[in-house]
């Protein structure tokens, strides 16, 4: 009996401990990436890729989707990221239709900083002509 409870006692410690844990370690991927973007009116009809990167292990995931003739389009990568990763969070429209990314300006192509959180992450991007090489895609 004595044995059980002190195992009780131990697992209850640390279970309490979990709840006050600092480390900063990237967790298991249990979050959405979201990616909202508007006024893509450009590139109505276009393909979008995009790809979630984890800045500590450089693993990433992909996904794409067709901009709406609106310039809308929402892409979810589910179980993407951490509540404490660090992301790169790159897309491309693929302007020349070659299904594959080219750097600009052959390809629109940009990228966002996020972190983490429990919830997930989300970027809302507004159009512009900002690009940025995400090479290697």
């Amino acid at each position: 009996m004595l044995k059980q409870v002190t195992l009780s006692a131990l697992s209850l410690f640390a279970l309490a401990a979990c709840g006050s844990d600092t480390n900063t370690t990237p967790g298991p991927k249990s979050a959405p990436a979201t990616l909202n973007l508007t006024g893509y009116t450009p590139h109505a009809g276009q393909k979008v890729e995009f790809k979630v990167t984890d800045r500590a292990t450089s693993t990433s995931l992909k996904t794409s989707g067709t901009v709406a003739q609106n310039g809308t389009l929402t892409l979810t990568i589910a179980n993407a990221v951490g509540a404490s990763g660090n992301y790169h969070f790159d897309w491309y429209a693929d302007l020349n239709s070659s299904g594959t990314y080219n750097a600009p300006p052959t390809d629109h192509s940009w990228r966002r900083e996020v972190n983490g959180n429990s919830s997930g992450a989300s970027v809302t991007h507004s159009h512009d002509t900002i690009w940025v090489d995400v090479a290697p895609f």
